[in-house]
This record gives structure tokens, sequence and C-alpha cells, in this order.
């Protein structure tokens, strides 16, 4: 296995990237040693790398999801609340400070309203006037139809 570099073209280049350096770590870490390297590598870097990778691996599988040929309305709002409650259970200050970052970004630009209609017009029966509506089953169904591997 070589070591692979982010691409700047390519956002999701760096989550394939750290997962292969933590994969070779003490192979690198061994490399360095050989060389009489200053670089050093300590636990805490490792961490914080693990804590990266643990925020931006439920944030792929969202952005592919989201970027699929069937995805709609209904499903992205399941796929978005998938997202949050993954951070959601990520401990850490990454993931809180994603998850509020999200959260407000959604609120500036996702009408409430129109979310609402589309979800009654696809099932009406379901949806009862007087309570929120849950999306989440819509978006479970879609990505594991889509991504079992990454979901299960």
């Amino acid at each position: 296995l070589n070591l692979m570099m982010d691409s700047q073209t390519r956002w999701n280049s760096i989550s394939p990237m750290l997962e292969r350096y933590l994969l070779l770590k003490s192979c690198i870490k061994k490399a360095l040693i050989d060389l009489n390297s200053p670089v050093k590598i300590n636990e805490n870097e490792i961490r914080k790398i693990q804590e990266l990778l643990s925020v931006l691996k439920p944030v792929q599988l969202a952005v592919e999801a989201l970027g699929t040929r069937d995805c709609n309305l209904v499903t992205s709002e399941g796929i978005i609340k998938f997202l949050f409650k993954t951070v959601r259970d990520i401990p850490g200050t990454l993931a809180e400070n994603l998850l509020e970052a999200l959260q407000k970004r959604l609120s500036e630009r996702r009408s409430k309203v129109l979310i609402s209609l589309v979800m009654f017009l696809q099932n009406p029966e379901n949806l009862k006037p007087t309570t929120e509506c849950d999306f989440s089953s819509y978006g479970d169904f879609f990505l594991n139809h889509h991504f079992p591997l990454y979901v299960n």
C-alpha cells in the first residue's frame, strides 16, 4: 500500500488519505526513525486524525447519498437527519462545531414549509398536522438501499 495525497480539486480525497495514513502509521513511524527524521508523530496527533476521520465519514456518506440520481427532497431530509444524529453521537469539540455550523447553514437555506408540503404530498396518511413529521425513516431506507456497507 502507498500513501495517498490530498487533491485540491476533490474535497472528499482527505478521508481516504487519512484512512490510509492510519493504516500505515506504524510503518511511517518506523521509516521516519530509520531516516533519522526530525519529524515525530505523537499519539495526540493520531487522536486528532482519528477524530477528524470519525467526523468526515458520516459527512462523506451523506454527500454521496445526496448526490445520487434518485435522491429527492424527501430522501434528502432523512439523509440530513441521519447526518445530524450521527455527528451528534460523536464525542469531541470538532463534531460539536460541525453540527452547529451545519444546523446554522441549513436553517438559513431550508424552507420548512416547502419540506412539510413535499412530505405531505409524498405520503399524506403518515403525517398528522399536529406533530412534526419524522423524516428519518425515508433517509434510513435510502441509505440502507444505496450504501449498505457503510450504514451497517
